[in-house]
Protein backbone atom coordinates (compact mmCIF):
# COMPACT_ATOMS: atom_id res chain seq x y z
CA UNK A 1 0.00 0.00 0.00
CA UNK A 2 2.87 2.38 0.90
CA UNK A 3 4.55 1.52 -2.38
CA UNK A 4 1.36 2.27 -4.29
CA UNK A 5 0.98 5.60 -2.49
CA UNK A 6 4.61 6.55 -3.19
CA UNK A 7 4.09 5.62 -6.87
CA UNK A 8 0.95 7.73 -7.04
CA UNK A 9 2.70 10.74 -5.48
CA UNK A 10 5.65 10.32 -7.83
CA UNK A 11 3.28 10.22 -10.80
CA UNK A 12 1.59 13.41 -9.67
CA UNK A 13 4.93 15.17 -9.25
CA UNK A 14 6.08 14.11 -12.71
CA UNK A 15 2.81 15.26 -14.22
CA UNK A 16 3.11 18.61 -12.48
CA UNK A 17 6.62 19.04 -13.83
CA UNK A 18 5.55 18.63 -17.43
CA UNK A 19 5.44 21.83 -19.51
CA UNK A 20 2.02 23.16 -20.48
CA UNK A 21 0.61 21.60 -23.59
CA UNK A 22 0.30 23.67 -26.75
CA UNK A 23 -3.46 23.89 -26.24
CA UNK A 24 -2.90 25.55 -22.84
CA UNK A 25 -0.30 28.09 -23.98
CA UNK A 26 -1.01 30.84 -26.49
CA UNK A 27 1.89 32.17 -28.54
CA UNK A 28 2.11 35.26 -30.72
CA UNK A 29 4.23 35.49 -33.88
CA UNK A 30 4.69 39.01 -35.27
CA UNK A 31 5.86 39.58 -38.85
CA UNK A 32 5.81 42.73 -40.96
CA UNK A 33 2.16 42.43 -42.02
CA UNK A 34 0.64 39.95 -39.55
CA UNK A 35 0.33 39.12 -35.89
CA UNK A 36 -0.49 35.42 -35.72
CA UNK A 37 -1.85 33.96 -32.47
CA UNK A 38 -2.10 30.25 -31.84
CA UNK A 39 -2.41 27.67 -29.10
CA UNK A 40 -0.16 25.43 -31.19
CA UNK A 41 3.46 24.32 -31.11
CA UNK A 42 5.95 27.08 -31.84
CA UNK A 43 7.37 25.46 -35.03
CA UNK A 44 3.85 25.20 -36.49
CA UNK A 45 3.08 28.79 -35.54
CA UNK A 46 6.31 29.99 -37.13
CA UNK A 47 5.52 28.07 -40.31
CA UNK A 48 2.00 29.50 -40.49
CA UNK A 49 3.20 33.07 -39.91
CA UNK A 50 5.99 32.66 -42.45
CA UNK A 51 3.59 31.29 -45.07
CA UNK A 52 1.18 34.19 -44.53
CA UNK A 53 3.96 36.74 -44.93
CA UNK A 54 5.16 34.97 -48.07
CA UNK A 55 1.59 35.07 -49.35
CA UNK A 56 1.52 38.84 -48.86
CA UNK A 57 4.77 39.11 -50.81
CA UNK A 58 3.25 36.99 -53.57
CA UNK A 59 0.27 39.33 -53.85
CA UNK A 60 2.49 42.39 -53.76
CA UNK A 61 4.84 40.98 -56.39
CA UNK A 62 2.19 39.89 -58.86
CA UNK A 63 0.31 43.17 -58.48
CA UNK A 64 3.54 45.23 -58.66
CA UNK A 65 3.08 46.71 -55.20
CA UNK A 66 5.68 47.70 -52.62
CA UNK A 67 5.71 44.72 -50.29
CA UNK A 68 7.53 46.81 -47.68
CA UNK A 69 4.77 49.45 -47.46
CA UNK A 70 3.90 50.16 -43.84
CA UNK A 71 0.30 49.41 -42.84
CA UNK A 72 -1.31 48.18 -39.65
CA UNK A 73 -0.79 44.45 -39.26
CA UNK A 74 -3.70 42.03 -39.49
CA UNK A 75 -4.40 39.79 -36.49
CA UNK A 76 -4.83 36.09 -37.30
CA UNK A 77 -6.03 33.55 -34.72
CA UNK A 78 -5.36 29.84 -35.32
CA UNK A 79 -7.62 27.72 -33.15
CA UNK A 80 -8.07 24.04 -32.44
CA UNK A 81 -11.56 23.26 -33.69
CA UNK A 82 -15.04 24.53 -34.44
CA UNK A 83 -15.90 25.00 -30.77
CA UNK A 84 -13.20 27.68 -30.61
CA UNK A 85 -14.73 29.45 -33.60
CA UNK A 86 -18.04 29.53 -31.74
CA UNK A 87 -16.40 31.29 -28.81
CA UNK A 88 -16.02 34.20 -31.21
CA UNK A 89 -19.20 33.75 -33.31
CA UNK A 90 -21.79 31.67 -31.42
CA UNK A 91 -24.14 29.64 -33.60
CA UNK A 92 -21.72 29.41 -36.52
CA UNK A 93 -22.56 26.80 -39.17
CA UNK A 94 -20.76 23.51 -38.58
CA UNK A 95 -19.10 23.52 -42.00
CA UNK A 96 -17.35 26.87 -41.44
CA UNK A 97 -13.60 26.52 -40.86
CA UNK A 98 -12.66 30.20 -40.77
CA UNK A 99 -13.84 33.75 -41.19
CA UNK A 100 -12.70 37.37 -41.40
CA UNK A 101 -14.20 40.31 -39.52
CA UNK A 102 -13.60 44.02 -39.98
CA UNK A 103 -15.53 46.35 -37.72
CA UNK A 104 -15.15 49.68 -35.95
CA UNK A 105 -13.41 47.92 -33.05
CA UNK A 106 -10.84 45.95 -35.03
CA UNK A 107 -9.99 43.60 -37.89
CA UNK A 108 -9.09 39.94 -37.51
CA UNK A 109 -9.39 36.49 -39.04
CA UNK A 110 -9.91 33.19 -37.22
CA UNK A 111 -9.39 29.69 -38.63
CA UNK A 112 -9.20 26.14 -37.37
CA UNK A 113 -5.72 24.70 -37.70
CA UNK A 114 -6.03 20.99 -37.08
CA UNK A 115 -4.79 18.49 -39.65
CA UNK A 116 -8.27 17.65 -40.95
CA UNK A 117 -9.33 21.21 -41.82
CA UNK A 118 -6.01 22.94 -42.40
CA UNK A 119 -6.02 23.01 -46.21
CA UNK A 120 -9.57 24.31 -46.35
CA UNK A 121 -8.88 26.82 -43.57
CA UNK A 122 -5.77 28.03 -45.38
CA UNK A 123 -7.87 28.56 -48.52
CA UNK A 124 -10.39 30.62 -46.52
CA UNK A 125 -7.64 32.72 -44.91
CA UNK A 126 -5.95 33.37 -48.24
CA UNK A 127 -9.25 34.21 -49.97
CA UNK A 128 -10.17 36.69 -47.24
CA UNK A 129 -6.70 38.20 -47.10
CA UNK A 130 -6.77 38.74 -50.86
CA UNK A 131 -9.93 40.82 -50.34
CA UNK A 132 -8.26 42.61 -47.42
CA UNK A 133 -5.19 43.32 -49.58
CA UNK A 134 -7.21 44.60 -52.55
CA UNK A 135 -9.26 46.93 -50.38
CA UNK A 136 -6.13 48.19 -48.63
CA UNK A 137 -4.12 49.04 -51.72
CA UNK A 138 -6.60 49.63 -54.58
CA UNK A 139 -9.21 52.37 -54.53
CA UNK A 140 -10.88 51.60 -57.87
CA UNK A 141 -14.28 49.87 -57.45
CA UNK A 142 -13.51 46.70 -59.41
CA UNK A 143 -16.54 44.72 -60.59
CA UNK A 144 -17.67 41.77 -58.52
CA UNK A 145 -16.45 39.11 -60.96
CA UNK A 146 -12.89 40.39 -60.58
CA UNK A 147 -12.88 40.99 -56.82
CA UNK A 148 -14.14 37.45 -56.22
CA UNK A 149 -12.12 35.96 -59.07
CA UNK A 150 -8.96 37.64 -57.76
CA UNK A 151 -9.55 36.28 -54.25
CA UNK A 152 -10.18 32.73 -55.51
CA UNK A 153 -7.24 32.81 -57.93
CA UNK A 154 -4.78 33.67 -55.17
CA UNK A 155 -6.49 31.56 -52.49
CA UNK A 156 -5.18 28.35 -54.10
CA UNK A 157 -1.53 29.42 -53.69
CA UNK A 158 0.51 26.76 -51.90
CA UNK A 159 3.90 27.12 -50.22
CA UNK A 160 6.33 24.37 -51.21
CA UNK A 161 9.81 24.61 -49.72
CA UNK A 162 11.36 27.86 -50.96
CA UNK A 163 8.67 28.42 -53.60
CA UNK A 164 4.95 29.13 -53.91
CA UNK A 165 2.73 27.48 -56.51
CA UNK A 166 0.20 29.87 -58.04
CA UNK A 167 -2.64 29.00 -60.40
CA UNK A 168 -3.87 25.63 -59.14
CA UNK A 169 -7.49 24.70 -59.73
CA UNK A 170 -10.11 25.71 -57.16
CA UNK A 171 -12.07 22.45 -56.69
CA UNK A 172 -15.32 24.07 -55.54
CA UNK A 173 -15.31 26.46 -58.51
CA UNK A 174 -14.48 23.67 -60.93
CA UNK A 175 -17.45 21.71 -59.59
CA UNK A 176 -19.73 24.69 -60.19
CA UNK A 177 -18.45 25.08 -63.75
CA UNK A 178 -19.06 21.40 -64.43
CA UNK A 179 -22.48 21.08 -62.80
CA UNK A 180 -24.27 24.44 -63.02
CA UNK A 181 -25.55 26.47 -65.98
CA UNK A 182 -23.13 29.20 -66.99
CA UNK A 183 -24.22 32.83 -67.06
CA UNK A 184 -23.43 34.94 -70.12
CA UNK A 185 -20.43 37.25 -70.16
CA UNK A 186 -22.81 40.19 -70.45
CA UNK A 187 -24.30 39.15 -67.11
CA UNK A 188 -20.92 38.37 -65.54
CA UNK A 189 -19.31 41.65 -66.60
CA UNK A 190 -22.26 43.85 -65.62
CA UNK A 191 -21.19 46.37 -62.94
CA UNK A 192 -23.67 44.98 -60.37
CA UNK A 193 -23.66 41.34 -61.39
CA UNK A 194 -22.86 39.86 -57.99
CA UNK A 195 -26.19 39.77 -56.23
CA UNK A 196 -28.09 38.49 -59.29
CA UNK A 197 -25.54 35.99 -60.61
CA UNK A 198 -25.08 34.06 -57.35
CA UNK A 199 -22.58 31.21 -57.22
CA UNK A 200 -21.52 31.50 -60.85
CA UNK A 201 -20.05 34.96 -60.41
CA UNK A 202 -17.48 33.26 -58.14
CA UNK A 203 -16.85 30.29 -60.43
CA UNK A 204 -16.77 32.13 -63.75
CA UNK A 205 -15.07 35.12 -62.15
CA UNK A 206 -12.30 32.80 -60.96
CA UNK A 207 -12.01 31.20 -64.41
CA UNK A 208 -11.91 34.52 -66.26
CA UNK A 209 -9.38 35.98 -63.81
CA UNK A 210 -7.23 32.85 -64.14
CA UNK A 211 -7.41 33.06 -67.94
CA UNK A 212 -6.49 36.74 -68.08
CA UNK A 213 -3.76 36.86 -65.43
CA UNK A 214 -1.95 33.75 -66.65
CA UNK A 215 -0.88 35.40 -69.93
CA UNK A 216 1.05 38.73 -70.08
CA UNK A 217 -0.76 39.93 -73.20
CA UNK A 218 -4.18 39.17 -71.75
CA UNK A 219 -3.18 40.74 -68.42
CA UNK A 220 -2.27 43.92 -70.29
CA UNK A 221 -5.63 43.81 -72.05
CA UNK A 222 -7.33 43.52 -68.66
CA UNK A 223 -5.54 46.65 -67.44
CA UNK A 224 -6.64 48.48 -70.60
CA UNK A 225 -10.22 47.33 -70.01
CA UNK A 226 -10.29 48.58 -66.43
CA UNK A 227 -8.63 51.86 -67.44
CA UNK A 228 -11.38 52.42 -70.01
CA UNK A 229 -14.09 51.68 -67.45
CA UNK A 230 -12.37 53.99 -64.98
CA UNK A 231 -12.41 56.70 -67.63
CA UNK A 232 -16.16 56.42 -68.05
CA UNK A 233 -16.37 54.27 -71.19
CA UNK A 234 -19.40 51.98 -71.43
CA UNK A 235 -18.67 48.31 -70.72
CA UNK A 236 -19.44 46.93 -74.23
CA UNK A 237 -17.16 49.47 -75.90
CA UNK A 238 -14.42 49.02 -73.28
CA UNK A 239 -14.55 45.25 -73.78
CA UNK A 240 -14.30 45.41 -77.58
CA UNK A 241 -11.46 47.93 -77.53
CA UNK A 242 -9.40 46.09 -74.90
CA UNK A 243 -9.83 42.42 -75.83
CA UNK A 244 -10.15 42.74 -79.63
CA UNK A 245 -12.84 40.07 -79.75
CA UNK A 246 -16.52 39.56 -79.02
CA UNK A 247 -18.03 37.94 -75.94
CA UNK A 248 -19.30 34.71 -77.56
CA UNK A 249 -15.77 34.07 -78.84
CA UNK A 250 -14.25 34.71 -75.42
CA UNK A 251 -16.88 32.44 -73.85
CA UNK A 252 -15.80 29.60 -76.15
CA UNK A 253 -12.15 30.28 -75.34
CA UNK A 254 -12.93 30.11 -71.63
CA UNK A 255 -14.75 26.80 -72.05
CA UNK A 256 -11.75 25.34 -73.87
CA UNK A 257 -9.34 26.79 -71.30
CA UNK A 258 -11.31 25.24 -68.44
CA UNK A 259 -11.18 21.82 -70.07
CA UNK A 260 -7.56 21.61 -71.09
CA UNK A 261 -5.61 24.86 -70.98
CA UNK A 262 -5.11 25.79 -67.34
CA UNK A 263 -1.54 26.24 -66.11
CA UNK A 264 0.24 27.14 -62.89
CA UNK A 265 3.49 28.85 -61.96
CA UNK A 266 6.21 28.11 -59.42
CA UNK A 267 7.46 31.37 -57.89
CA UNK A 268 10.57 31.55 -55.68
CA UNK A 269 9.65 33.14 -52.33
CA UNK A 270 11.75 31.89 -49.44
CA UNK A 271 10.47 31.31 -45.90
CA UNK A 272 11.13 34.11 -43.44
CA UNK A 273 14.47 34.29 -41.72
CA UNK A 274 14.24 33.91 -37.92
CA UNK A 275 15.17 37.58 -37.54
CA UNK A 276 12.07 38.61 -39.53
CA UNK A 277 9.69 37.17 -36.94
CA UNK A 278 9.28 37.68 -33.21
CA UNK A 279 7.57 34.97 -31.16
CA UNK A 280 6.41 35.65 -27.62
CA UNK A 281 4.23 33.80 -25.13
CA UNK A 282 0.98 35.37 -24.00
CA UNK A 283 -0.05 35.39 -20.37
CA UNK A 284 -1.92 32.36 -18.99
CA UNK A 285 -5.11 34.45 -19.10
CA UNK A 286 -5.19 34.03 -22.89
CA UNK A 287 -6.38 30.44 -22.47
CA UNK A 288 -9.69 31.62 -20.99
CA UNK A 289 -10.09 35.16 -22.28
CA UNK A 290 -8.45 35.73 -25.66
CA UNK A 291 -11.24 34.31 -27.83
CA UNK A 292 -14.06 35.77 -25.70
CA UNK A 293 -12.38 39.16 -26.12
CA UNK A 294 -12.91 38.84 -29.89
CA UNK A 295 -16.60 38.20 -29.33
CA UNK A 296 -16.82 41.35 -27.21
CA UNK A 297 -15.18 43.34 -29.99
CA UNK A 298 -18.31 42.84 -32.08
CA UNK A 299 -20.69 44.23 -29.44
CA UNK A 300 -24.08 42.94 -28.46
CA UNK A 301 -26.12 41.05 -31.08
CA UNK A 302 -29.60 40.24 -29.84
CA UNK A 303 -28.69 38.51 -26.60
CA UNK A 304 -31.46 38.49 -24.01
CA UNK A 305 -30.82 40.05 -20.62
CA UNK A 306 -30.42 36.57 -19.11
CA UNK A 307 -27.93 35.59 -21.80
CA UNK A 308 -26.01 38.83 -21.31
CA UNK A 309 -25.86 38.24 -17.56
CA UNK A 310 -24.58 34.69 -18.11
CA UNK A 311 -21.85 35.86 -20.49
CA UNK A 312 -20.77 38.58 -18.07
CA UNK A 313 -20.70 36.12 -15.17
CA UNK A 314 -18.56 33.64 -17.11
CA UNK A 315 -16.02 36.28 -18.13
CA UNK A 316 -15.97 37.76 -14.62
CA UNK A 317 -15.23 34.33 -13.15
CA UNK A 318 -12.46 33.69 -15.67
CA UNK A 319 -10.89 37.12 -15.18
CA UNK A 320 -10.85 36.65 -11.40
CA UNK A 321 -8.39 33.78 -11.86
CA UNK A 322 -5.77 36.22 -13.17
CA UNK A 323 -5.61 39.24 -10.83
CA UNK A 324 -3.52 42.08 -12.21
CA UNK A 325 -3.26 40.56 -15.68
CA UNK A 326 -3.75 43.25 -18.38
CA UNK A 327 -5.78 40.96 -20.67
CA UNK A 328 -8.01 39.95 -17.75
CA UNK A 329 -8.55 43.57 -16.70
CA UNK A 330 -9.30 44.72 -20.22
CA UNK A 331 -11.63 41.82 -21.05
CA UNK A 332 -13.51 42.14 -17.76
CA UNK A 333 -14.03 45.86 -18.42
CA UNK A 334 -15.09 45.18 -21.99
CA UNK A 335 -17.66 42.62 -20.81
CA UNK A 336 -19.11 45.20 -18.42
CA UNK A 337 -19.30 47.76 -21.23
CA UNK A 338 -21.09 45.37 -23.60
CA UNK A 339 -23.22 43.24 -21.27
CA UNK A 340 -23.19 44.93 -17.87
CA UNK A 341 -22.60 48.35 -16.34
CA UNK A 342 -20.35 50.71 -18.36
CA UNK A 343 -19.70 52.77 -15.22
CA UNK A 344 -18.00 49.69 -13.75
CA UNK A 345 -15.93 49.41 -16.94
CA UNK A 346 -14.83 53.05 -16.56
CA UNK A 347 -13.85 52.51 -12.93
CA UNK A 348 -11.97 49.31 -13.77
CA UNK A 349 -9.91 50.86 -16.56
CA UNK A 350 -9.23 54.14 -14.76
CA UNK A 351 -8.08 52.27 -11.68
CA UNK A 352 -5.58 50.00 -13.47
CA UNK A 353 -2.26 51.72 -14.18
CA UNK A 354 -1.04 48.58 -15.93
CA UNK A 355 -3.28 49.29 -18.96
CA UNK A 356 -2.81 53.06 -19.20
CA UNK A 357 -0.29 52.69 -22.05
CA UNK A 358 -2.38 50.17 -24.00
CA UNK A 359 -4.18 51.78 -26.99
CA UNK A 360 -7.04 49.30 -26.93
CA UNK A 361 -7.65 49.82 -23.21
CA UNK A 362 -7.80 53.58 -23.73
CA UNK A 363 -10.18 53.02 -26.63
CA UNK A 364 -12.38 50.83 -24.40
CA UNK A 365 -12.33 53.54 -21.75
CA UNK A 366 -13.65 55.99 -24.33
CA UNK A 367 -16.33 53.58 -25.54
CA UNK A 368 -17.38 52.95 -21.94
CA UNK A 369 -17.70 56.68 -21.31
CA UNK A 370 -19.95 56.96 -24.37
CA UNK A 371 -22.10 54.11 -23.04
CA UNK A 372 -22.41 55.99 -19.75
CA UNK A 373 -23.46 59.11 -21.68
CA UNK A 374 -26.19 57.18 -23.49
CA UNK A 375 -27.56 55.68 -20.27
CA UNK A 376 -27.53 58.88 -18.24
CA UNK A 377 -28.35 62.12 -20.11
CA UNK A 378 -27.23 64.07 -17.07
CA UNK A 379 -23.66 62.85 -17.59
CA UNK A 380 -23.67 63.18 -21.38
CA UNK A 381 -21.53 66.31 -21.72
CA UNK A 382 -18.91 65.30 -19.19
CA UNK A 383 -18.72 61.65 -20.25
CA UNK A 384 -18.46 62.57 -23.94
CA UNK A 385 -15.60 64.96 -23.17
CA UNK A 386 -13.78 62.22 -21.25
CA UNK A 387 -14.40 59.78 -24.11
CA UNK A 388 -12.85 62.21 -26.57
CA UNK A 389 -9.73 62.48 -24.37
CA UNK A 390 -9.45 58.69 -24.11
CA UNK A 391 -9.70 58.23 -27.88
CA UNK A 392 -7.06 60.92 -28.39
CA UNK A 393 -4.73 59.07 -25.98
CA UNK A 394 -5.29 55.81 -27.87
CA UNK A 395 -4.32 57.44 -31.17
CA UNK A 396 -1.31 59.14 -29.60
CA UNK A 397 -0.11 55.77 -28.31
CA UNK A 398 -0.57 54.20 -31.76
CA UNK A 399 -1.26 56.53 -34.73
CA UNK A 400 -2.25 53.51 -36.88
CA UNK A 401 -4.95 52.44 -34.38
CA UNK A 402 -8.00 53.19 -36.49
CA UNK A 403 -10.69 52.32 -33.87
CA UNK A 404 -9.49 55.21 -31.72
CA UNK A 405 -9.37 57.61 -34.66
CA UNK A 406 -12.84 56.63 -35.86
CA UNK A 407 -14.39 56.97 -32.42
CA UNK A 408 -12.63 60.31 -31.96
CA UNK A 409 -14.32 61.52 -35.15
CA UNK A 410 -17.68 60.40 -33.78
CA UNK A 411 -17.22 62.74 -30.79
CA UNK A 412 -16.86 65.75 -33.10
CA UNK A 413 -19.90 67.79 -34.17
CA UNK A 414 -21.15 66.56 -37.59
CA UNK A 415 -20.72 70.06 -39.00
CA UNK A 416 -17.12 70.30 -37.76
CA UNK A 417 -14.57 71.28 -40.41
CA UNK A 418 -12.21 68.54 -39.22
CA UNK A 419 -14.66 65.63 -39.07
CA UNK A 420 -14.22 64.77 -42.77
CA UNK A 421 -10.43 64.78 -42.47
CA UNK A 422 -10.49 62.48 -39.44
CA UNK A 423 -13.03 60.08 -40.96
CA UNK A 424 -11.18 59.92 -44.27
CA UNK A 425 -7.93 59.19 -42.42
CA UNK A 426 -9.65 56.40 -40.48
CA UNK A 427 -11.01 55.04 -43.76
CA UNK A 428 -7.52 55.09 -45.29
CA UNK A 429 -6.21 53.09 -42.34
CA UNK A 430 -9.07 50.58 -42.50
CA UNK A 431 -10.78 50.64 -45.91
CA UNK A 432 -12.25 47.20 -45.14
CA UNK A 433 -14.55 48.57 -42.40
CA UNK A 434 -17.96 49.27 -43.91
CA UNK A 435 -19.26 51.53 -41.14
CA UNK A 436 -16.27 53.87 -41.36
CA UNK A 437 -16.73 54.16 -45.12
CA UNK A 438 -20.43 54.94 -44.69
CA UNK A 439 -19.78 57.62 -42.06
CA UNK A 440 -17.09 59.22 -44.22
CA UNK A 441 -19.47 59.27 -47.18
CA UNK A 442 -22.25 60.79 -45.08
CA UNK A 443 -19.89 63.59 -44.02
CA UNK A 444 -18.82 64.20 -47.63
CA UNK A 445 -22.41 64.30 -48.87
CA UNK A 446 -23.39 66.78 -46.15
CA UNK A 447 -20.55 69.01 -47.34
CA UNK A 448 -21.69 68.72 -50.97
CA UNK A 449 -18.64 66.72 -52.11
CA UNK A 450 -20.80 64.39 -54.20
CA UNK A 451 -18.26 63.02 -56.67
CA UNK A 452 -15.76 62.13 -53.95
CA UNK A 453 -18.54 60.52 -51.94
CA UNK A 454 -19.73 58.53 -54.95
CA UNK A 455 -16.27 57.15 -55.69
CA UNK A 456 -15.82 56.19 -52.05
CA UNK A 457 -19.16 54.40 -51.63
CA UNK A 458 -19.28 52.58 -54.99
CA UNK A 459 -17.20 49.50 -54.00
CA UNK A 460 -19.47 48.79 -51.03
CA UNK A 461 -22.64 49.47 -53.00
CA UNK A 462 -21.53 46.84 -55.54
CA UNK A 463 -20.80 44.13 -52.99
CA UNK A 464 -22.50 40.77 -53.69
CA UNK A 465 -22.70 40.13 -49.93
CA UNK A 466 -25.97 41.90 -49.17
CA UNK A 467 -26.30 43.21 -45.62
CA UNK A 468 -27.62 46.37 -44.01
CA UNK A 469 -24.42 48.30 -44.71
CA UNK A 470 -24.46 47.31 -48.39
CA UNK A 471 -28.10 48.34 -48.66
CA UNK A 472 -27.30 51.69 -47.01
CA UNK A 473 -24.38 52.13 -49.39
CA UNK A 474 -26.72 51.67 -52.35
CA UNK A 475 -28.97 54.44 -51.00
CA UNK A 476 -25.97 56.75 -50.50
CA UNK A 477 -24.60 55.95 -53.96
CA UNK A 478 -27.88 57.13 -55.44
CA UNK A 479 -27.68 60.35 -53.39
CA UNK A 480 -24.16 60.95 -54.67
CA UNK A 481 -25.17 60.34 -58.30
CA UNK A 482 -28.13 62.70 -57.96
CA UNK A 483 -25.98 65.31 -56.15
CA UNK A 484 -28.42 65.28 -53.26
CA UNK A 485 -27.94 65.52 -49.52
CA UNK A 486 -28.16 62.14 -47.78
CA UNK A 487 -31.33 61.10 -45.96
CA UNK A 488 -31.28 61.48 -42.20
CA UNK A 489 -30.20 58.48 -40.15
CA UNK A 490 -33.71 57.17 -39.49
CA UNK A 491 -34.74 57.39 -43.14
CA UNK A 492 -31.45 55.82 -44.26
CA UNK A 493 -31.93 52.84 -41.95
CA UNK A 494 -35.56 52.45 -43.04
CA UNK A 495 -34.64 52.51 -46.75
CA UNK A 496 -31.78 50.07 -46.16
CA UNK A 497 -34.10 47.63 -44.38
CA UNK A 498 -36.52 47.90 -47.30
CA UNK A 499 -33.79 46.97 -49.76
CA UNK A 500 -32.74 44.07 -47.55
CA UNK A 501 -36.30 42.73 -47.50
CA UNK A 502 -36.59 43.07 -51.27
CA UNK A 503 -33.27 41.28 -51.82
CA UNK A 504 -34.38 38.45 -49.53
CA UNK A 505 -37.70 38.19 -51.36
CA UNK A 506 -35.98 38.14 -54.75
CA UNK A 507 -33.60 35.38 -53.61
CA UNK A 508 -36.54 33.27 -52.43
CA UNK A 509 -38.22 33.34 -55.84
Amino acid sequence: MKFALRALLLGLLVAAAQPASAADRWLKAATQHFVVYGAIDEPKLREAASDLERYHRLLAGVMHMDSQATVARLDIYLVSDHSDLEKVLPGLDRDVVGFYKAGPGGRFAVATWDARDRDQARHVLQHEYAHHFMQQYFTYPYPTWFTEGFAEYFATATAQGETIQLGAAAPMRVASLENRPWITLDTLLAPRSGQAAGEMVYAQGWLLTHYLLRDPVRAEQLQTYFSALRGGQAEPEAFAAAFKTDKPTLQRQLTSYARSGMTYTIIPIKPLAPADMTVTALSPAAKDLLLPSLRLMQGRHGETDDQAAAILATITKSAAKYPGDPLAIRTQAHAEQVFGDPAVAVATLKGADIVKDDPYSQYLLGVSYLSVARRDPGQKAGATAEAKKAFARAVKLDPSFYPGLYRYARTLPPESETVIDVLVQARLLAPQVEQIRIDAVLALLRKGEYDTAGALIEPLARSPHMNLNVAAAQVLAESATAHEAPPNDQVLVKEAHGRMEKATSDNDK
